[in-house]
């Protein structure tokens, strides 16, 4: 009797269990006309774990670094199952460089592909990046359909909380709780993206209108400080992650580590 080399897939009930003993939850109600309604949605998030990265990378290494560190493939975007009546998807976007580069990967193009998978169509994009690059290398690689909505500032992000310019008074101007916010936050310079983080957690207008936040947080932790440099927060360590992204999450956010 030949001997089976694989073991048998989980069933759909097994993989459910196995799920829920690793991801994380969210649960949901829907609002109709002011009325809740009385089922809850229940979607999955990955765990903050691992650095708030691949759980690849502590094991699978090459030189100093995991080839790992930087893949995406671990975050567990939400699904728009239905676009709400009169509603728009919102992209933002600090530390944005091109469409098709940038450290770590190209976040744009990761964001494009990744939103599309989940039926999910931005209609305006908005987009910051402090490195002064050309409009023909900005503008060319842009796919044809981000182009209607795309707005890409290649100016320094104002992070004054009273400043008309800062991405989140301008978030707040134009997103309403109803609409889909994505916000991307990777700037490598910790106290300017703190400043936002925290002008986040204190202000209700800005926790109510993000949905998805994603953020590199740079703490003093060993196996990832050839890659940071010297751009870590010395007084802060993973737990410091752990509890920031908790925080996040309990406002109802989906806050992903980003690598």
């Amino acid at each position: 009797m030949m001997q089976k080399r694989w073991r048998a897939l989980p069933t759909n009930h097994e993989q459910y269990e196995l799920g829920k003993r690793i991801f994380s939850k969210f649960f949901h109600r829907e609002y109709c006309n002011g009325i809740e309604s009385k089922e809850l949605r229940e979607t999955w998030i990955e765990p903050l774990a691992f650095a708030l990265r691949d759980p690849r990378w502590l094991c699978l290494k090459t030189d100093h670094i995991s080839h790992y560190i930087f893949h995406r493939e671990y975050i567990l975007l939400d699904q728009q199952e239905k676009k709400p009546e009169h509603s728009q998807n919102f992209y933002f976007d600090l530390g944005a460089s091109t469409f098709n580069s940038g450290s770590g990967g190209p976040s744009q193009l990761w964001f494009y592909t990744s939103y599309k998978q989940k039926n999910i169509e931005f209609d305006r994009l908005l987009l910051w990046e402090g490195t002064v690059i050309s409009p023909p290398e900005l503008f060319s690689p842009v796919p044809v359909d981000w182009i209607p909505g795309y707005q890409y500032f290649n100016i320094l992000a104002s992070v004054n909380a009273t400043d008309p310019r800062n991405p989140l008074m301008i978030m707040k101007k134009l997103a309403k709780p109803l609409d889909f916010v994505a916000f991307k936050l990777d700037i490598d310079n910790g106290p300017i993206e703190l400043s936002l983080v925290d002008q986040i957690m204190s202000n209700s207008n800005y926790s109510s209108i993000i949905d998805e936040f994603f953020f590199e947080h740079h703490v003093a932790f060993g196996p990832l400080l050839e890659a940071w440099g010297h751009t870590h927060d010395p007084k802060a360590t993973l737990r410091t992650s752990y509890e920031l992204f908790t925080e996040f999450r309990k406002k109802g956010i989906r806050a992903h580590g980003w690598p």
